[in-house]
């Protein structure tokens, strides 16, 4: 009898437990993975007017190659368009700032080896403000600086004399707030190659 009691009462407990375990599951607050099913976003860069991957780090100034410096090639800040989306279970929100990092790839070098591409500095482009995107569109944020001529100047400088194509992955962060004031970040990225590409 005292064993089927002590049965019983486990029984009972392990039945509370599970009970508690399914609720706390059921009830718990929305996680950043729930943000991340409820808004994506992918983008393009453009680099010298063309949707690219290669983004050029130096200028050719004689493109006609006359011996004089009248006709460059096409050489700009490295622009890019992100387009967010919102699903149908996503609140409204808006994008408020954005940051951007470097992150360098494995490389390989003219001989094969593989090397390692120097860290980069981001300088922040302007702040941005977006419209607010609504549940179940999508909105593009055009012409938001991700690498400025310091950059590529950096790049130069840290490898100076080297022509091989290095990988980076720029990677943007925005800063996102939705129409109940809730706050996260959505971070976006795409794969680069850095080199002397001739674009007269």
């Amino acid at each position: 009898m005292q064993i089927f009691e002590l049965n019983c009462r486990l029984t009972c407990r392990l039945v509370l437990l599970l009970i508690i375990c399914l609720f706390l599951g059921a009830c718990g607050s929305p996680d950043v993975s729930d943000e991340e099913r409820s808004y994506w976003a992918s983008m393009t860069v453009e680099d010298a007017f063309e949707v690219t991957r290669d983004i050029d780090v130096t200028m050719d100034l004689d493109c006609n190659d006359d011996g004089n410096p009248n006709d460059p090639e096409p050489f700009t800040n490295v622009f890019a368009d992100i387009t967010i989306t919102v699903s149908d279970t996503g609140l409204p929100i808006r994008v408020e700032s954005y940051t951007v990092d470097f992150l360098p790839l494995q490389s390989v070098d003219d001989f094969g080896n593989p090397i390692m591409p120097p860290s980069l500095t981001s300088y922040p482009g302007p702040m941005l403000d977006s419209d607010s995107i609504d549940t179940g569109t999508s909105y593009t944020i055009s012409g938001i600086t991700v690498m400025t001529f310091d950059t590529k100047d950096e790049y130069l400088n840290k490898w100076s004399g080297l022509n091989w194509v290095s990988l980076y992955t720029i990677s943007v962060t925005l800063s996102i707030v939705d129409e109940e004031g809730g706050r996260f970040s959505l971070v976006v990225n795409e794969q680069v190659n850095l080199s002397f590409y001739d674009n007269c």
